[in-house]
């Protein structure tokens, strides 16, 4: 890792108080026109932190965890006014995979090539558990936005089968489009306790710009800098965030309340470390035939990445 500029101390200054606007206060002119690489990591005039936008070099490796659960007690009215059959079932998935970074434009990544060590689901009902291994686990793959499409081939160049072809492009669905909370990084200094706007509609997009707006929205997105600390050597922002999610599917509709931590890092922009957790309830959709449904439970989700 690269030192950190001789002006940042790695020492949080008190912060003045939290702008009410969401906009973090403005740099010297001086310092706001320089370079994005030319800036040192904290704003000696307001206390503020820069964060550099960088993409990474071709041959850079990062190793991705990322794990999601759902817990959720479920009853069912099969008919009007019969006691609801209620049953327990959770899931949890997990994906561990090593990407190496082979070909990037300015603003996007566009060609990685991923071995992945494990991806899975672990399905709970009724106290039994079934395991379900993807066939992508333990195999490579290179991976290339191409005119459009996510093009998925073995390292031998041949076509990747369309199973795990299909399993690769739902994790790299936005290969060759620019890391959407990376561009939401705004160019003036955050404060600690500042509200970050520009980064509450960039979480927005990460969240539900695959998704559509019929299908997963949303809303009362807030995202505030709270912590500066030293992760693995390197400068990182620790974001935390809320918001209202509701996910429509079909005949459900799953209504989430929404916190968890962004961590970012300051030299280059590169989110390291996201949580989530989240009371879920599951309703019918209003209008939809077939039995009433009800629940309640929680949802989790985690994702690191460390350079290697």
């Amino acid at each position: 890792m690269p030192p950190a500029a001789a002006a940042d101390t790695g020492a949080p200054v008190a912060p003045a108080a939290p702008a009410d606007t969401g906009a973090p206060a403005s740099p010297p002119a001086s310092v706001a026109s320089a370079p994005a690489a030319d800036l040192p990591l904290m704003d000696p005039v307001t206390g503020g932190y820069y964060f550099r936008r960088k993409r990474p070099a071709v041959g850079t490796r990062v190793s991705e965890s990322e794990t999601k659960t759902m817990s959720l007690t479920v009853a069912v009215s099969i008919k009007p006014g019969a006691a609801p059959v209620k049953s327990a079932q959770s899931e949890r998935e997990l994906n561990e995979r090593v990407v190496e970074i082979l070909a990037s434009t300015d603003d996007a990544v566009t060609k990685v090539k991923v071995a992945y060590s494990a991806r899975e689901k672990t399905e709970t009902k009724n106290g039994k558990d079934s395991v379900t291994r993807d066939p992508v686990a333990g195999k490579t793959y290179i991976v290339e936005a191409k005119s459009g499409t996510i093009v998925v081939q073995t390292p031998g160049g041949s076509p990747a089968p369309d199973d795990e072809a299909t399993l690769v492009r739902k994790d790299f669905k936005r290969l060759g489009k620019p890391d959407s909370m990376q561009k939401a990084l705004p160019t003036a200094p955050i404060r600690v306790g500042d509200k970050v706007d520009s980064l509450a509609e960039g979480l927005r997009d990460r969240l539900t710009g695959d998704e559509g707006p019929n299908e997963m929205t949303a809303d009362n997105v807030v995202v505030t800098l709270t912590d500066v600390k030293d992760v693995d050597g390197a400068k990182t922002g620790v974001f935390n965030y809320s918001l209202d999610m509701v996910v429509n599917r079909g005949a459900l509709v799953i209504r989430m309340k929404v916190t968890g931590e962004v961590a970012i890092r300051l030299e280059d922009g590169m989110p390291v470390k996201l949580t989530m957790q989240a009371p879920t309830t599951v309703a019918s959709a209003p209008g939809s035939k077939g039995p009433a449904v009800g629940g309640a439970g929680i949802a989790t989700a985690s994702l690191t990445r460390t350079l290697l």
